[in-house]
């Protein structure tokens, strides 16, 4: 299965790159600017980075009438600029990161400019479980997937994913197909950047 790593936002696409391009703009980026009938992190698989890498590539596209998804090809959580986008859109935002063939990633909630809740899994554990639980959760984090006589064993996968997104409000899959255009966003490498901030465990994508 494929690797999917994005941001979800409840706004609606044209507020989104409008922000996002005052965003790159301020930390001094340089970036092109196209429209495709596909995002190009499937068009140019060949430049998807690992670890903590600064993204090249950011797709937008209006995946639903309420929700935009930016797609980038980095296992890098995006802490920063999804920070950013939820404190000048005023609302929530949720990050994806996951890896079909390990059922492994994390699910982050960003709400006015504050990252909330964060959940990373791989290697049929938790790893991170961090932050206050959000209103629909439950005690525990994760499904009970123990059998009969068998000591209680919690997974947390796509599915629980997808569950948190329309909890969330963001109203999207992790695997969500979309029909509409992508405006797409190509990157130069940089050394530092202030939009993606430094992950405290680098090697945590690792997990797969």
């Amino acid at each position: 299965m494929s690797t999917i790593c994005k941001i979800c936002i409840r706004a609606k696409e044209d507020e989104v790159i409008t922000h996002l391009e005052e965003i790159l703009f301020n930390a001094e980026h340089e970036f092109s600017v196209n429209v495709s009938p596909r995002p190009l992190t499937i068009t140019e698989r060949d430049s998807f980075h690992e670890g903590q890498a600064h993204p090249t590539i950011l797709s937008c596209t209006q995946a639903t009438s309420k929700t935009t998804e930016i797609h980038f090809n980095s296992f890098n959580k995006m802490e920063e600029l999804s920070s950013q986008l939820s404190k000048k859109l005023g609302g929530s935002v949720v990050v994806n990161i996951y890896q079909g063939t390990a059922a492994a990633g994390s699910w982050a909630y960003h709400d006015n400019g504050e990252l909330l809740r964060e959940v990373t899994f791989g290697d049929g554990q938790i790893s991170v479980d961090s932050g206050d639980k959000l209103h629909f959760e439950e005690e525990q984090t994760g499904r009970d997937v123990s059998e009969e006589h068998e000591d209680v064993y919690y997974v947390f996968d796509c599915e629980d994913m997808n569950l948190y997104n329309h909890k969330a409000g963001v109203g999207v899959q992790v695997h969500h197909a979309t029909s509409s255009e992508w405006t797409n966003f190509k990157i130069e490498r940089t050394e530092k950047t202030s939009v993606v901030e430094e992950i405290i465990d680098p090697n945590w994508w690792k997990i797969w």
